[in-house]
């Protein structure tokens, strides 16, 4: 049998029909370490299914009878939307908007209709893109990015709450916004339609990518040896 096993466990819900989990051994010899090449080089931002196109790979008026929400297109689909009212000058737009986005100065209180009044606990520190889950790792604030576009990269931010500052970040391929820290000392993060479960040591550093047979979705930490990932999407006959 190989270091690497996986199960698939299949469970029968009314509502949600079938219920696709991968149990994976995380238990094996180093010999077998799968290191990424997003993850080591720290190149790689964003990592494409086979399956999807790439970016603006469908952006012509025609396709959209066929393909809706295509990741990237939505540049494409506002010009047509602004020409198409009789205007022109898309271009004169876009650097009106960043220019005031740039002169924005959002307020950081918000006061209720009842006169009580909201502000942030502490104070705001800038990561990546759609920060979406947070949890605490070897003392540090890690954050998932997990991006608001196919252009957008996904990222891992790492920061130090004693300083509020972003110590690093890590480029993943493909990330879903779910890690959990497993039983034994390590990070595992779910790498979503990229298909894989990316595996960190105490020192922040690529252990191990660990394939999966379908879109990664939340991950949890079984025992020492096991850890649970959920797919949302599967395989025509896995479940």
């Amino acid at each position: 049998m190989s270091c690497f096993d996986a199960a698939v466990l299949r469970f029968r819900s009314h509502l949600l029909g079938h219920l696709v989990l991968s149990l994976l051994l995380i238990g094996g010899s180093p010999e077998s370490t799968q290191a990424s090449p997003g993850l080591a080089g720290g190149t790689e931002s964003t990592h494409r299914s086979a399956e999807g196109p790439a970016p603006g790979a469908l952006a012509r008026p025609a396709d959209r009878g066929e393909v809706f929400d295509t990741p990237g297109d939505e540049d494409d689909l506002n010009r047509e939307i602004w020409e198409a009212s009789g205007r022109n000058g898309y271009g004169a737009l876009l650097a009106y908007v960043k220019r005031r986005q740039a002169e924005a100065r959002l307020p950081t209180t918000m006061t209720l209709p009842n006169g009580w009044a909201l502000a942030p606990a502490g104070q705001q520190v800038a990561v990546g893109r759609l920060p979406f889950e947070g949890l605490i790792y070897q003392n540090r604030l890690v954050v998932l990015n997990a991006g608001h576009t196919g252009k957008d990269p996904q990222t891992m931010s790492v920061l130090d709450p004693a300083s509020a500052a972003v110590e690093r970040t890590l480029a993943i391929p493909a990330l879903y916004p779910s890690a959990t820290v497993g039983l034994d000392g390590d990070l595992y993060v779910s790498g979503g339609f990229g298909r894989r479960l990316y595996r960190f040591n105490a020192a922040f550093a690529p252990v191990r990518t660990y394939p999966l047979g379908g879109y990664g979705g939340p991950v949890a930490a079984l025992d020492r040896d096991h850890v649970v990932v959920g797919y949302l999407v599967a395989p025509k006959g896995a479940g």
